[in-house]
């Protein structure tokens, strides 16, 4: 693990190209540019106000696994978990917006989640509250498994359906 998280005012971290898996980072540090190498296995980003999407690259990310994103505002966490095929546990905070069912189901089969404390747990962590933008038979179900994550899940406030003989 390399450790940089006594280095509150730290604002640029180029690790690309490296053999790290685990990079320990201040929470709240004014992060403007990280890179992160192919190798890394757990990405944790919390706090960190001032890291934009565009200014996160992430060399490769096949190998991570655990993901852990709280309260970074410019990070859009759905593009971030998009790009990571193999991750096994999650932790996000802060979650807000519209979301389609398909993207949530996801997380119900073989996620787990992270603990506040940073313990494995058996639902994963997404902490917030979503609208759905589609229409799901099965509401109540996503609801009832949500709610033990952390999330609170809403139904569209209105919907067309179209029906064709």
């Amino acid at each position: 693990m390399f450790d940089v998280s006594k280095h509150t005012r730290l604002e640029t971290l180029l690790a690309g190209n490296t053999n790290l898996t685990t990079i320990k980072i201040a929470d709240g540090a004014p992060i403007t540019t990280l890179v992160l190498p192919s190798s890394i296995t757990s990405l944790t980003l919390r706090n960190l106000s001032m890291l934009r999407l565009e200014n996160l690259t992430l060399q490769g990310t096949a190998n991570i696994t655990s993901l852990n994103i709280a309260n970074c505002p410019n990070l859009d966490w759905k593009v971030i978990f998009a790009n990571c095929p193999n991750i096994t546990s999650v932790r996000i905070e802060g979650i807000e917006g519209k979301v389609r069912s398909s993207f949530l189901r996801q997380f119900m089969s073989g996620i787990s989640g992270i603990s506040a404390s940073g313990l494995e747990q058996t639902y994963p962590a997404l902490i917030g509250s979503v609208e759905l933008i589609d229409v799901v038979d099965d509401f109540e179900n996503m609801q009832t498994f949500f709610e033990r994550c952390g999330l609170t899940i809403k139904a569209s406030e209105y919907s067309i359906y179209y029906y064709d003989d």
